[in-house]
């Protein structure tokens, strides 16, 4: 099978010859090639620029062959196309501005083209089509609703949640319309994939997660047109599996935390699973990563549906070798 054909059967719970494998935030500083780039340009210039954003996206394919390919962009963008300005401070992070503090605040969102709001997006995903090998998949990918609603409350979602529910929604539903649309331009761009990045909604109970969350969730898959497989990423998920399970994407990408044994169990046959080795472990040695990663391989033998990757993204100050003993140890599984 070629990388597109075993990725895509994947999530589809389909047999393999073996499983895919690719890395979340496998384009990025723990890459010399990257570094070099970053020394001469900006962090929203790379992602904003198709030809340099396209060049980052394919560092760590032409490095160490993965599975697939995942544009180079960054999940912020939903919310600076709404209004809020987007800012990046060497050695501080992204910043947002101003932030949504109070209900009052929401009549500053901006109605959004998604069309032309993330042209350059689009337009960096359709030259990785261009470059790459046709049966190599390319993912699209945003934030979630609420993990972008965490953002732009300055982490205030409790505050929200509690104070002003009806509000909450209300922004949760505005973010979600944007999200299905920005995801379904992706898939018209080339994505072959999309993964949505829930990272905060695993913080919520499951109670809060099935109110705040999951809905909105479900509205931006359903907005998105399901025609591509959808993952949908959390971190602490342990405790809201089944709710994943059901939220109409094909595949959970799950955290180091959850175990893979309880999250097999939960699942089941509904939906395909992701992940979940920690990115520390690619920290150590060579050896134990090859070691963890054939632990991980022995228990999902024999189950189809799925995706070999990471419990989170690569950490900056990952070897090299111990990416592509991660990687290689997948590809050299029977």
């Amino acid at each position: 099978m070629n990388s597109k054909e075993r990725f895509l059967a994947a999530c589809r719970r389909k047999p393999v010859d073996r499983p895919p494998v690719w890395l979340m935030r496998q384009a990025g500083r723990y890459l010399p090639e990257y570094r070099h780039i970053r020394e001469n340009h900006d962090f929203l210039e790379m992602c904003k620029t198709p030809e340099i954003a396209c060049e980052v996206s394919l560092q760590p394919w032409l490095r160490y062959k993965m599975d697939a390919v995942i544009v180079f962009s960054d999940i912020l963008f939903v919310p600076e196309a709404m209004g809020q300005k987007l800012t990046f401070k060497k050695n501080e992070g992204p910043n947002l501005s101003p932030k949504i503090e109070k209900p009052a605040d929401l009549k500053n969102l901006l109605k959004v083209d998604a069309k032309k709001a993330f042209s350059f997006v689009y337009d960096t995903i359709a030259l990785l089509k261009s470059k790459l090998p046709a049966d190599v998949p390319v993912i699209g990918f945003s934030g979630a609703p609420m993990t972008l609603a965490y953002y732009m409350t300055d982490e205030k979602i409790d505050v929200w949640m509690k104070e002003y529910p009806k509000e909450f929604h209300s922004l949760l539903d505005a973010i979600s319309s944007v999200v299905g649309e920005y995801v379904y331009h992706q898939h018209q761009a080339g994505a072959d994939v999309i993964q949505l990045f829930d990272t905060w909604a695993g913080n919520l109970t499951k109670e809060k997660f099935q109110e705040f969350a999951l809905p909105y969730i479900k509205k931006s898959i359903d907005i998105g047109k399901k025609i591509v497989p959808y993952i949908v990423y959390s971190r602490k998920c342990k405790h809201i599996l089944d709710d994943l399970a059901g939220c109409g994407a094909d595949v959970i990408s799950i955290d180091p935390n959850t175990s893979m044994d309880k999250a097999i169990k939960e699942i089941g046959d509904k939906v395909a699973i992701q992940g979940n080795i920690d990115p520390k472990t690619l920290l150590t040695t060579p050896g134990v990563v090859r070691q963890e990663t054939s632990r991980l391989l022995s228990k999902i033998k024999g189950r189809t549906g799925h995706i070999i990757n990471l419990g989170h993204g690569v950490l900056q100050t990952t070897p090299l070798e111990c990416v592509e003993a991660f990687v290689e140890t997948v590809k050299h599984a029977v």
